[in-house]
C-alpha cells in the first residue's frame, strides 16, 4: 500500500535532505541531481532540518519539517520507504510529494493505513482549514492538500474558476458511462470538533460528516461562544436528500440471501449473528445530520430536517429565518449536507438521463445556461450558516455577511420528473420573497440560480425570472455556482 501527502503551490526556498534511511531523491537531469546531492551533503554536515519550504499556507518551514521528519519507529511500524520527489523545477507551482508504501501490498485508501491516518491528522492540524484530497500525480496516487474548506477558500475557488469536479474515486467507476463527480476527498471533521463529539463519527454517514464539519467551521467563523448561550434558544435546521447505503458493507449479507439470481429474505442472517453493526441504521436516517450537530454543540432548541432534494438547503435557511422571526430561537445553525456519489445512485440518475455524459474535460462538464449543456454533474458537500437577529449580531461585533429579508416557497404541482416549463411555481416563490422583503423587481441586480445544467431546469428558471422581473430581467446578472461544484 502507498500513501502520499501532496503539498501544492509551495515556493521552494531550500531543498535539503538528511541522510535518512530509505529516502531517495529524484530529479529530471544529472546536473540538477548533482546539485541536490551537494545540498544533501551540506545538510548532513551542518545538521540542517530535513526540508524547508516557504509556503503561503503554513506559518513556518519548521512545521513542514516536523511533519516530514517522522520517527524511525513509525517508519518501522509500516516497513515503509519514504520518497521525496521534487518536480517542475524551482517555480511557484513547485510540488513536493512524500509517499509511503509497503512493497508487495495492494493499494488501499490512505485512511485505512495507520501511518496514513497519522500523517493526515498532523497535516490537517497544521493547516487548520486544509483538506486532504486523493489525486493522481505523474501516475502515482497521492493526497492533495487542497484549500477548499472554509468560506474564504470556497469563495476564492469559485471566483477563480477552480472546479471541484473530477474523476470519481469513491469507487471504481471505469465501466460506468459517467465517471466524474463533484467529490469531497478524504475529509476528516475530527480536528474541527469538540473532543467529546468525535466518538460519534463512527455512527455517521458521509453527509452527516460533511454537515457536522461545516457547522463547526460556521460556529468558529461566527465568533459565537455557544457554551455561553442558552442551549434551549439555539436551534438547528438542515436540509438533505437520499442517504445512500454502503453497498460494500451490505454485500456479504446480501450475497448470502441470493440464490439462483433471486433474493430470498429467509436466507438473511439472524440479527443477533452480527450481520449488521447494531447502530448501522443511524448512518442512514436523514435527520441524523441535524441530530449530530445538536449533540456536538449542545443545541437544545428547535430541531428540524428538510428533505426536499436539491432545494432542501435553501429551504432550511428559510425555515431558520422563520424560527428567529417567530421568536422560537436566538441562534439557528441552518444549511444543507448531501452525498449521492454511490454506484447505485449513479446508475439511477443515468437511467433517468439527467447526468452530463459528454467527452469534454471534467471541469467543463457542468455548464448551467450554456447551449452545450447536456445534464448535471452529481456532487456532494455541505454548507451551514449561523443565523441571528441583526441587532443581536451587531451588538456582539459579529462580521455580518448578509441579511435574510424575505423567503418564499411553492410547488408547481406539474410533474414528478420535470418542472413546469413556464416557471409558474418558481415565479410564485420569487414573488413571495420579494414581497416579504419589500423589494421591487427593479432593485434586483444579481441572481444566484439553481442552474442544474439541464435544459428543462435552465429554461424553466429563465422563464420564472422573466415572469417576475419583466423587462428588467434582461439587465440582471444571473449565474450558478454548480459550474464549479456540481449538483447536490
Amino acid at each position: 500500500m502507498k500513501t502520499g501527502i501532496h503539498l501544492r503551490r509551495l515556493r521552494l526556498r531550500l531543498a535539503q535532505a538528511v541522510g535518512w534511511q530509505g529516502i531517495s531523491l529524484f530529479w529530471r537531469n544529472w546536473f540538477a541531481l548533482t546539485l541536490i546531492l551537494l545540498g544533501c551533503m551540506l545538510a548532513w554536515l551542518q545538521s540542517y532540518r530535513a526540508l524547508e519550504f516557504e509556503p503561503r499556507a503554513l506559518q513556518s518551514a519548521r512545521q513542514v519539517a516536523s511533519l516530514v521528519n517522522l520517527s524511525r519507529a513509525a517508519l518501522r511500524h509500516v516497513d515503509a520507504i519514504a520518497r521525496v520527489s521534487l518536480m517542475k523545477s524551482l517555480l511557484d507551482e513547485e510540488e513536493v510529494q512524500i509517499s509511503v508504501r509497503e512493497p508487495g501490498d495492494s493499494y488501499q485508501p490512505y485512511d485505512q493505513n495507520a501511518f496514513g491516518r497519522r500523517i493526515s491528522t498532523e497535516l490537517t492540524q497544521l493547516l487548520g482549514k486544509g483538506t486532504l484530497v486523493a489525486r493522481q500525480v505523474n501516475g502515482r496516487e497521492g493526497l492533495w492538500v487542497g484549500f477548499r474548506i472554509g468560506r474564504e477558500q470556497f469563495w476564492s475557488n469559485c471566483v477563480s474558476g477552480v472546479s471541484g469536479i473530477g474523476p470519481i474515486r469513491a469507487f471504481d467507476a471505469r465501466n460506468h458511462p459517467v465517471r466524474i463527480a463533484g467529490e469531497v476527498h478524504a475529509f476528516d471533521p475530527a480536528p474541527l470538533l469538540p473532543a467529546d463529539a468525535r466518538k460519534n463519527l463512527k455512527l455517521m454517514g458521509r453527509a452527516a460528516r460533511f454537515g457536522l464539519g461545516a457547522a463547526a467551521l460556521a460556529v468558529k467563523d461566527s465568533g459565537l461562544n455557544l457554551s455561553g448561550e442558552d442551549p434551549e434558544r439555539v436551534g438547528v435546521v438542515m436540509g438533505t436528500g437520499v442517504v445512500p447505503m454502503d453497498l460494500g458493507e451490505l454485500a456479504p449479507m446480501l450475497a448470502r440471501a441470493c440464490h439462483d439470481d433471486q433474493f430470498d429474505a429467509t436466507r438473511l442472517p439472524h440479527p443477533e449473528s452480527g450481520g449488521l453493526f447494531p447502530l448501522w441504521l443511524l448512518k442512514h436516517l436523514p435527520n441524523m445530520t441535524a441530530a449530530h450537530i445538536s449533540l456536538a454543540f449542545n443545541c437544545q432548541g428547535p430541531n428540524n430536517t428538510i428533505v426536499t432534494a436539491c432545494v432542501a438547503g435553501t429551504q432550511a435557511v428559510g425555515e431558520g429565518f422563520r424560527m428567529i422571526a417567530r421568536g422560537e430561537a436566538d441562534v439557528v445553525l441552518a444549511g444543507g449536507a448531501d452525498s449521492r456519489i454511490d454506484p447505485l445512485m449513479l446508475l439511477a440518475y443515468t437511467a433517468l438521463g439527467t447526468l452530463a455524459r459528454s467527452d469534454r474535460p471534467a471541469a467543463e462538464s457542468s455548464r448551467p445556461f450554456d447551449r452545450l449543456r447536456d445534464g448535471f454533474v452529481i456532487a456532494e458537500g455541505a454548507a451551514v450558516l449561523v443565523l441571528e437577529e441583526y441587532e443581536r449580531a451587531a451588538a456582539r461585533g459579529a462580521e455580518v455577511f448578509a441579511e435574510v429579508s424575505g423567503y418564499g416557497g411553492s410547488f408547481d404541482a406539474y410533474s414528478v420528473t420535470k418542472p413546469d416549463p413556464d416557471g409558474r411555481g418558481a415565479a410564485r416563490a420569487i414573488q413571495l420573497a420579494l414581497t416579504e422583503a419589500g423589494v421591487n423587481a427593479d432593485d434586483i441586480g444579481y441572481i444566484n440560480a439553481h442552474g442544474t445544467s439541464t435544459r428543462l431546469n435552465d429554461q424553466m428558471e429563465t422563464a420564472a425570472v422573466k415572469r417576475v422581473l419583466g423587462d428588467h430581467a434582461r439587465r440582471v446578472k444571473m449565474s450558478s455556482i454548480k459550474s464549479m461544484i456540481g449538483h447536490s
